[in-house]
């Protein structure tokens, strides 16, 4: 609520679990800070399921589950596709890659990629990559357009980051987003990140949702 973000990307996610109250996580954030939601299961655990959400000030259009090949648990991105003002539409792509091997996170980026494929308007993955930069999987996520900034920003653990596994990256803007670390050890065991992004002024009109 004090960053007054557009657009939040969510990881480990609970809808109507037990460990957690029976609560739907996503729609219970959306309405305290009174944004549109969509959430996106993994699994089902405990009684509901488990996975990402995606919170949104814009008007979604359009809400894609992108199943991806399974690691350690199910995995699967979440897209929001949403109208900007002017017009313009945005996928806005939850993320959260395996984090056990980088050879199961190899072909859950390929069918990442593969799924927004013929996206025409500018595209935002942000999340949790579990992988550095320098890994096999970003070469992939780089050869398909997308941007990253050059300056590295350490997100895990929260409590005394030292590895950057956490990512705000960009197609078919004019440049990489300039990510910030927040200091909060308590929300989570990864310290969240933020960016500022300006997408390349376009109308989409004739694109199918």
């Amino acid at each position: 609520k004090r960053l007054d973000a557009d657009l939040i990307a969510l990881q480990e996610v609970d809808s109507v679990c037990l460990r957690s109250g029976s609560i739907n996580q996503a729609a219970e954030l959306g309405q305290m800070l009174g944004m549109n939601h969509a959430f996106g299961k993994f699994m089902a655990y405990d009684g509901g399921s488990y996975g990402m959400a995606v919170l949104s000030r814009f008007p979604i259009l359009n809400i894609h589950r992108h199943h991806l090949p399974e690691g350690a648990e199910p995995r699967c991105a979440l897209e929001v596709v949403v109208e900007l003002p002017g017009k313009q539409r945005l996928s806005f792509v939850s993320i959260h890659h395996d984090w056990t091997d980088e050879n199961l996170r190899i072909p859950q980026v390929k069918a990442l990629i593969s799924a927004l494929e013929s996206r025409q308007h500018p595209i935002v993955l942000a999340g949790d990559f579990n992988t550095l930069r320098s890994a096999p999987s970003f070469d992939l996520l780089q050869a398909a357009g997308f941007l990253m900034d050059v300056e590295k920003a350490a997100t895990f653990p929260a409590t005394e980051p030292k590895q950057e596994i956490d990512y705000i990256l960009l197609r078919s803007f004019a440049k990489a987003a300039r990510v910030t670390v927040l200091e909060e050890k308590m929300a989570s065991d990864h310290r969240p990140i933020y960016a500022r992004v300006k997408p390349k002024k376009r109308v989409y009109k004739d694109e199918s949702p």
